[in-house]
């Protein structure tokens, strides 16, 4: 019970890690409301090469950091429930847990948006 306790502290930890991350990039130059401010030139070809690049590089980190925080937020909802069902709190209320888990579940499966932050470790 520990391990998995300390395994959760570690992943809630990584979580917010990913989304100061995310609000890092987000006030970055490369931010979309940044890029406002800021001159692009064109090439001698016409283009704007480097800005696609740097635009397509900051969109596709940021959907990758939105995608890893909602994996988190779900892996964590899932181990809380599971450290609340070994510790007792869904005795006699199986179906509850059972229901929850499947929601959850179906969630992961459809893609769905991420649930609340996570609460604070049991």
């Amino acid at each position: 019970m520990k391990a998995m306790s300390a395994g959760l502290e570690s992943m809630v930890q990584f979580q917010k890690d990913v989304e100061r991350a995310l609000h890092d990039l987000d006030g970055s130059t490369a931010a979309p409301h940044k890029l406002l401010d800021n001159r692009v030139e064109l090439d001698a070809s016409g283009n704007f090469g480097e800005a696609i690049r740097l635009w397509s590089a900051y969109v596709n980190v940021r959907q990758e950091l939105i995608d890893l925080s909602t994996q988190l937020k779900r892996q964590i909802e899932a181990m809380q429930m599971t450290v609340q069902y070994v510790q007792g709190t869904y005795e006699g209320n199986e179906a509850d847990f059972t229901a929850k888990y499947k929601a959850l579940q179906d969630d992961y499966t459809k893609n769905a948006p991420a649930p609340a932050p996570p609460a604070k470790t049991p």
